[in-house]
């Protein structure tokens, strides 16, 4: 008669590590990163536009490359009053520097 411990120990199979033909897998590398930035920017005009934005200092600087500039524009233009708050209260500069960095 067989104890549960030995029907386990019967369909255990243990595969060595040296037995494995690749590498693990995971998902394919890619070259493009997610937006970080683009969101924090986003929110802080909803804060601007609701009256919660109360710091002192007028100008808050952010980093953008070229297609987080322009995913932020395809967001403000999917939320018609927010892009409408910000074409008319929203100061955006940019360099000429920036402007050809992706």
């Amino acid at each position: 008669m067989s104890t549960p411990q030995t029907l386990l120990n019967e369909h255990q199979h243990i595969t060595p590590p040296s037995s494995f033909v690749g590498a693990p897998l995971t998902p394919p590398p890619t070259d493009e990163k997610a937006f970080t930035q683009a969101p924090r920017v986003i929110a802080l005009f909803k804060d601007i536009e609701a009256g919660r934005h109360i710091k002192q200092h007028p100008w808050t600087e952010f980093q953008l490359t070229r297609r987080e500039y322009d995913e932020i524009e395809r967001q403000l233009r999917r939320d018609e009053s927010l892009f409408g708050y910000v074409e008319d209260k929203i100061r955006c500069v940019c360099s000429r520097n920036d402007r050809g960095a992706s």
